[in-house]
């Protein structure tokens, strides 16, 4: 493959603080790099020093020439005045990226097409966070870069935007450098891995292969760095006894051990900083309430704009319930948690609350911030004292628990990562008891530590939890079960319950979206499954809408052996199930990469045979 661009022992300050050192990197054509690492590392500033938008402290950067450098920022500006087809035609003749002999609005054109914006015409306000993110992504890639800088580029997509972007990224021919902490993004698309970590040497580690096998080879070095440390301990207890034996040992002639002695202390305490791993340690507080029924909507509508984007709702949340929304942008999920919430009426429907009810609701555009203050203020408005849940803690401390330095507190909020002003909003919401959780994209801008923080605290929090995110497995491994919100703003407004996110990408590519149950407020893994689509509802289960009705054709009744296997069938389903959330729970507590590839193989194959039991019930049920 031809080279594109090489680093030689770059890095770079924060200040007095060292973000990464003697970086060695060569980039070529057709490889697909992720980088990861904590937020405020120094991943953006890598980014910009290989697009050459920064200049690094030490090192080098070199290249060939005539090097054409597209880089997306995590959250690009936009000309929203512009159309679409202006937007990518400008984007196009600022870096020619057009074949000879081809007119660069058919170029824009198409790329729109392949991105799914059919109206070229479109005033750029006038779409979503998500579509608005397609756009710039489809401009920087039409450009033809030879190396495409993207800094979490999954960042407001949907499902079916980050499906578009792995199928679109994989096929490029130029080299790609990418920063995400989507991880099954990452698996997807990645042919070689980094990660900015001050626990490796030079605060840098890369491995070839997906992100699988980065976390298999990355254990394997931090295992290294272990049994390191425990061999500087022995060599140095060895050391410790000789020099205790007094006057013997401090003979010219083992002076050269004493030195070797004190080389080994300074050593053994640099390798004990680099195995000092931090992770997230506040949780969110539950009130404890038992009340089964804390919320409860029946027939809940939401048509902002005049539009059905939801309708028909039912739907009960109780302590321990946590319900992921699942659709397209658009599709009604922030509607449905502010209706919730209560800061906008249902236009149909009713919500009952219990008395007294504590809400913890989580705003994805991140207003409840102010920007201008101290990262201090907005951890304790009120002092150097944090209430949380029934404990007072000084915010030094409390900072500490959410991964701040010390040196951060008096930082303006403006001054940090995306990431690190998500871990103030969600620190805000950890010290209120809540009955339940209303969190709106909670995981954009997280790191990786971060985020698998974050699913063990949600697993671990009493009360009910809504969540929208668009991070696959952190819903699979938290989310007791699915609302799929497959209304599209365009009169649809259906909704439905599922199981897990493969039962709901399996019926959107069998074309089943439109033909579709209501939702309900029955949990898919609470030890009573689901009813097929289109099955006798059983007494206390949902019954089908109108559009569970199949046009009448004469079909063969059941055999004995048939019966028996209907009766049988609920069984096979929770057992089934049962192996999916058993294979989900170890792949979310799993860091080898080989172990991760076995258990992924198997809950593919789990999860393709509860869709197979599902189809085969509702086969029979329509013929009992």
């Amino acid at each position: 493959m031809a080279e594109v661009l090489q680093l030689r022992g770059v890095g770079q300050f924060a200040g007095p603080r060292v973000l990464f050192s003697g970086i060695d990197l060569t980039l070529s054509a057709g490889q697909r790099l992720g980088l990861v690492g904590a937020n405020g590392s120094g991943k953006s500033t890598l980014l910009k020093i290989l697009a050459g938008a920064e200049k690094a402290a030490e090192g080098s950067r070199t290249h060939g020439s005539h090097l054409r450098v597209a880089l997306l920022d995590q959250e690009p500006v936009l000309d929203t005045e512009s159309t679409l087809l202006d937007f990518v035609t400008d984007r196009l003749a600022c870096e020619p990226g057009v074949p000879p002999g081809q007119d660069s609005q058919v170029v824009a054109r198409r790329a729109l097409s392949q991105a799914g914006l059919e109206d070229p015409q479109a005033v750029i306000a006038s779409l979503s966070g998500g579509w608005a993110r397609r756009l710039a992504l489809i401009a920087e890639i039409a450009t033809a870069p030879d190396l495409l800088i993207l800094d979490e580029p999954t960042n407001h997509l949907d499902l079916d935007g980050i499906q578009w972007l792995e199928q679109r990224l994989c096929s490029l021919r130029s080299a790609l450098v990418m920063v995400s902490h989507d991880r099954r993004f990452l698996e997807a698309v990645c042919t070689r891995m980094a990660e900015i970590d001050p626990r490796h040497e030079g605060g840098f580690f890369a491995c070839s292969g997906s992100y699988s096998d980065f976390l298999q080879q990355r254990e394997q070095a931090f295992s290294d760095l272990r049994g390191r440390e425990a061999s500087l301990n022995s060599q140095l207890g060895e050391e410790i006894r000789y020099l205790r034996q007094g006057p013997k040992a401090r003979t010219s002639k083992n002076a050269t051990r004493v030195a070797r002695a004190h080389e080994n202390i300074a050593e053994l305490d640099r390798v004990r900083r680099l195995n000092r791993e931090q992770e997230l340690q506040a949780g969110f507080a539950a009130t404890g309430r038992k009340t089964r029924r804390l919320l409860v909507a029946e027939g809940l509508a939401a048509r902002p704009g005049g539009q059905d984007c939801i309708r028909d709702l039912d739907l009960v949340l109780s302590p321990g319930r946590r319900i992921g929304l699942v659709g397209a942008n658009g599709s009604g999920k922030t509607t449905l948690l502010r209706t919730l919430l209560g800061e906008r009426q249902p236009d149909a429907g009713e919500i009952r609350r219990a008395p007294d009810l504590r809400v913890v609701y989580f705003d994805q555009a991140r207003e409840q911030i102010d920007a201008a203050d101290t990262v201090r203020k907005a951890l304790s408005p009120e002092g150097d004292t944090v209430v949380v849940g029934s404990r007072q803690i000084h915010v030094k401390s409390w900072a500490r628990q959410l991964l701040f330095r010390d040196e951060q507190l008096d930082q303006p909020v403006r001054t940090l990562s995306g990431g690190e002003r998500a871990r103030l909003l969600i620190a805000r919401l950890m010290r209120t008891p809540a009955d339940v959780l209303l969190l709106d994209e909670p995981t954009n801008d997280l790191d990786i530590p971060t985020l698998e923080a974050l699913e063990q605290r949600l697993l671990e929090f009493e009360g009910a939890v809504v969540l929208v995110t668009h991070d696959r497995f952190l819903m699979d491994r938290v989310c007791t079960s699915l609302l799929a919100l497959d209304g599209d703003g365009k009169g649809n407004g259906v909704t439905r319950e599922l199981a897990d996110l493969a039962q709901w990408e399996a019926s959107r590519q069998d074309g089943a979206a439109g033909a579709t149950e209501k939702g309900s407020a029955s949990k898919s893994r609470s030890g009573k499954s689901r009813k097929p689509a289109g099955s006798q509802a059983d007494a206390g289960e949902r019954t089908p809408g109108k559009h569970d009705e199949r046009p009448a054709r004469a079909q063969a009744k059941l055999s004995y052996n048939e019966k028996r296997e209907l009766d049988a069938m609920e069984e096979a389903v929770l057992t089934a199930e049962a192996r999916v959330e058993s294979l989900q729970e170890r792949a979310g507590t799993e860091s080898a990469g080989a172990q991760l590839h076995s258990i992924y193989a198997e809950l593919n194959e789990a999860q393709a045979e509860v869709e197979r039991l599902y189809e085969r019930w509702a086969e029979l049920d329509a013929r009992a």
